[in-house]
């Protein structure tokens, strides 16, 4: 089942989950990998390069009724919002994460050539 980009109430919760995070109710926003946060690659800030979170998704997939947050995603990389927002709006916190990351390593500045757009220079 494809899809990424979730966010959704938990219904169901394991055995294992972190009663004092989550609980039943609550709006998340798990991400589809998780990191281990530990390796060399994590380290480094490159988390897509990190085995664990090559190994982590979703079950079976974003766009399914329901979803299974693997422990190691919950624990890891998942986002509980505790502010009003629409859940259509919430979902789009990993991708905007996503390009907010890419801006920062960007190595644009205010020396760089004027045709760089004027957003991209300091």
């Amino acid at each position: 089942v494809p899809g990424h980009e979730v966010c959704g109430t938990i219904v169901e919760m394991g055995k294992n989950v972190d009663k004092e995070k989550f609980s039943l109710g609550d709006l998340i926003v798990p991400h589809h990998h998780a990191p281990c946060k530990t390796c060399h690659y994590c380290i480094r800030g490159y988390f897509s390069l990190c085995r664990r979170w090559k190994e982590s998704n979703l079950e079976p997939g974003g766009c399914a009724e329901y979803v299974r947050v693997p422990e190691h995603n919950l624990n890891n990389d998942t986002i509980k919002i505790d502010f009003p927002i629409p859940p259509e709006l919430a979902a789009l916190i990993e991708p905007i994460a996503c390009s907010f990351a890419a801006f920062r390593k960007v190595p644009l500045r205010s020396n760089d050539p004027k045709s760089a757009p004027k957003y991209f220079r300091a």
